[in-house]
């Protein structure tokens, strides 16, 4: 099952970001969820879903050209405020600070 979660985190490319939605698609509780993963990889899972979220963000800050508003809306934010926010929260920096740093231009 943690493998089974592992997958799914990566494949949702930051664009499901609760346990309860995971816990529910592998038909278990996320409290059944969090003790498996706590067992078998020693982290929760929320810190992978936050992982793999923060992966998918900085891919796109680094390699395309969307907009902030543009990745909010692929990576199902509510908002882009909601998005800065939680970039800042993770990163330590805002979105277009991390881009202006880290952007490839092609």
């Amino acid at each position: 099952l943690a493998d089974k979660f592992m997958r799914m985190a990566e494949q949702s490319d930051g664009r499901i970001r609760k346990v309860d939605d995971f816990a529910s698609q592998l038909n278990i509780t996320p409290k059944y969820l969090s003790s498996i993963l706590k067992e078998t990889l020693n982290c929760r899972p929320s810190t992978v879903i936050q992982l793999f979220t923060m992966k998918a963000i900085e891919q796109r800050l680094r390699f395309t050209d969307m907009t902030m508003q543009e990745i909010a809306n692929d990576l199902n934010f509510p908002n882009a405020s909601f998005f800065g926010k939680y970039f800042k929260e993770h990163a330590g920096m805002t979105p277009m600070e991390y881009r202006n740093k880290y952007h490839k231009r092609t």
